[in-house]
């Protein structure tokens, strides 16, 4: 008999397990300020702290579990009363030991006072550049252009997959030998030694000048050398080649759009400091 499921919104499902994810979150943020606390002293303080907490302070503090303010204020929207509640006392909790921490003298501590000002920083870093970000041209058309003025930039140097069987040094004749058997056979391949590690897709100028030379004039499909390496002496069998030349713009469409954002924070930043060295 075929089983049938009942649908479920899946947007639904993705929003409970974010809340999920952000009331562990929260949950362990309790427990770790909660250390030391009496029962009793915590209950009282969450009474005292719940009216001074509105919905905009519990959907910033739900973006601290979720990653982000939209996801927060989108999950707020899915919560039933009940939870909306249970993040309200959670919230109320975190208030009332943070004041309790101050009355205890903590700000004092120069662990505490550390912890707060990178936490700060972290915070108004965080912010300062998902507003940088929203002010910058990230359409298609925008990433494009820039990827076109700046083909160089994004150019491929080339890339090439080879396997290779490497010797020590002394036993340059073992190579030899080994290359020789190989190649007496009907279908020659490297792959046929158990030493033989395949090199996937590697850009010539990550290689030493020599091995890079060595590869990109080899036929391919072919065992060849041996040559002498930093760890001895290779034989490599070349098995696809990338020409050089620009990298197509859906390859480095991501690496294009960071570089935006990259320079558009360094511009921000050096507008910055040139002001404050003004007069």
């Amino acid at each position: 008999m075929r089983s049938h499921s009942t649908p479920t919104n899946s947007s639904s499902v993705r929003n409970k397990r974010r809340l999920s994810v952000a009331f562990f979150f929260l949950a362990l943020l309790v427990l770790v300020f909660a250390a030391g606390l009496g029962a009793s002293s915590v209950s009282d303080k969450i009474a005292l702290a719940a009216p001074r907490i509105d919905d905009e302070d519990l959907i910033t503090l739900l973006s601290l579990g979720l990653g982000g303010r939209d996801l927060a204020a989108a999950a707020w929207e899915t919560m039933n009363p009940s939870e909306k509640q249970a993040l309200r006392d959670q919230a109320s909790l975190i208030t009332s030991m943070a004041q309790a921490a101050e009355q205890d003298g903590l700000l004092a501590s120069p662990d505490v006072e550390l912890s707060i000002r990178w936490g700060r920083n972290t915070f108004l870093a965080d912010a300062w550049e998902k507003k940088t970000v929203a002010e910058i041209d990230l359409s298609d058309t925008a990433v494009r252009a820039f990827y076109e003025d700046n083909l160089q930039r994004y150019a491929d140097s080339g890339a090439v997959r080879y396997r290779q069987v490497t010797y020590p040094l002394n036993q340059r004749e073992t190579a030899v030998n080994a290359k020789n058997r190989l190649r007496k056979s009907s279908k020659s391949s490297l792959a046929k030694l158990k030493e033989c590690v395949t090199v996937n897709w590697i850009e010539y100028d990550a290689l030493t000048p020599v091995l890079a030379g060595a590869l990109r004039d080899a036929p391919l499909r072919k065992v060849m050398g041996p040559i002498e390496v930093p760890k001895g002496h290779m034989l490599y069998e070349v098995l696809e080649r990338r020409k050089e030349g620009p990298t197509p713009f859906e390859r480095c469409k991501g690496r294009v759009k960071n570089d935006l954002v990259q320079i558009a924070i360094k511009e921000k930043l050096e507008k910055l400091e040139n002001l404050e060295k003004m007069p």
